[in-house]
């Protein structure tokens, strides 16, 4: 745990004040010979320039700086771009030496670290999501219900009753597809004989006629536009609303082909 928090300091640090995290290394200290379980850390620049006085990496370090970026650090971990897999990483199916940490959330500059980004596991130190189906109810209460929703897309990891019931409450039709190994549910109430009939469907047509039926396959260009913003990164540079929501449009055309963008134009 105290290795996975240092990096996240570390990635917080570099993100605050535009210092090299390349340039910043680690040393953990670690006691829990005679009942002492404690632990630490301790960050420093790598080289012996004056980059280290640059962009308030100094002042950051001061304590009444720390506990804001410690609290940054941490409330930044719970959700990562690569999740719902770097959130469920299994090292026991490829041999690997960390749980839920990658490059887009938890590791840094091989140079930085003395473990070789080795044995880190953020869900350790905060709760991440396995996926999408726990913030999916959540999702939808914020809808108003003055709104008119009439299809609810999404991937198989939302194939679970919590879902369904909750689709169903909102009103729309649920189009979500069976997993591979999925079953009959016992029709015992809306939401298992909602389900039950999207499982008859799939074994009648087949998964790929399914989806092409259903309008399944309109769901990847919400997803080529979601990838598109986490390309940008975590942060914009437009202070104002309006800008940033301008900034954030030609960022996505720029992304786009020709092809693409008259896709969107037209949608």
């Amino acid at each position: 745990m105290p290795h996975t928090l240092t990096h996240m300091q570390i990635r917080e640090l570099a993100l605050e004040c535009g210092y090299n995290a390349a340039s910043i290394r680690e040393r953990i200290y670690a006691d829990v010979e005679d009942g002492r379980d404690q632990a630490g850390f301790l960050i420093y620049t790598a080289a012996a320039d004056s980059d280290g006085t640059l962009g308030g990496l100094v002042e950051l370090g001061k304590p009444e700086n720390l506990g804001r970026l410690l609290r940054q650090a941490l409330d930044r971990a719970h959700i990562c771009a690569s999740d719902p897999l770097s959130a469920g990483h299994d090292p026991s199916k490829d041999q690997s030496l960390h749980g839920a940490a990658c490059h887009a959330c938890s590791f840094v500059s091989e140079t930085s670290c003395e473990r070789e980004n080795r044995h880190l596991d953020r869900s350790l130190v905060v709760p991440s999501r396995q996926g999408d189906s726990p913030i999916l109810p959540e999702l939808l209460s914020q809808i108003p219900a003055t709104e008119d929703i009439e299809t609810v897309t999404a991937d198989g990891a939302c194939d679970t009753r919590r879902c369904h019931a909750a689709i169903l409450q909102h009103g729309p039709e649920p189009i979500i597809p069976i997993r591979r190994n999925g079953r009959a549910w016992e029709p015992d109430c809306p939401a298992a004989i909602s389900r039950n009939e999207i499982l008859r469907a799939t074994r009648c047509l087949g998964r790929a006629l399914w989806k092409k039926w259903a309008g399944y396959h309109v769901r990847s260009r919400v997803e080529a536009q979601m990838n598109r913003l986490k390309l940008f990164g975590e942060r914009i540079m437009s202070r104002d609303p309006d800008r940033q929501t301008a900034e954030i449009q030609i960022r996505i055309i720029r992304h786009c082909r020709s092809d693409q963008w008259r896709d969107i134009a037209h949608s």
